[in-house]
């Protein structure tokens, strides 16, 4: 298993730490059908729903994404404050 996909278990184990991917795409498939739905009763036009349909799942999709890299960076940060943190201790052990 590699380093990163180990980091993304660790962050999704945490309570609230990210949406579950089943949970991601029911979310996904409900905006995306509510969306599609509304554009059809206001427009009444196919080709609008499907660019609107593909537009919001592209958006919901960089948005989920982008909150992955989030919490691995927030880790990533948190572990290099625990490690400095760690590091002074033992510095002033020896003084």
């Amino acid at each position: 298993m590699s380093r990163l996909t180990r980091l993304l278990l660790n962050l999704t184990d945490e309570p609230g730490a990210a949406l579950r991917f089943r949970i991601f795409c029911r979310v996904l498939q409900l905006v995306v059908c509510a969306n599609a739905l509304t554009v059809y009763f206001v427009s009444h036009s196919v080709p609008r729903v499907i660019i609107s349909t593909l537009g919001t799942s592209l958006l919901l999709q960089v948005a989920y994404f982008g909150s992955v890299l989030i919490l691995v960076w927030r880790a990533k940060c948190n572990r290099r404050a625990v490690e400095r943190t760690g590091k002074r201790t033992s510095d002033s052990d020896y003084s």
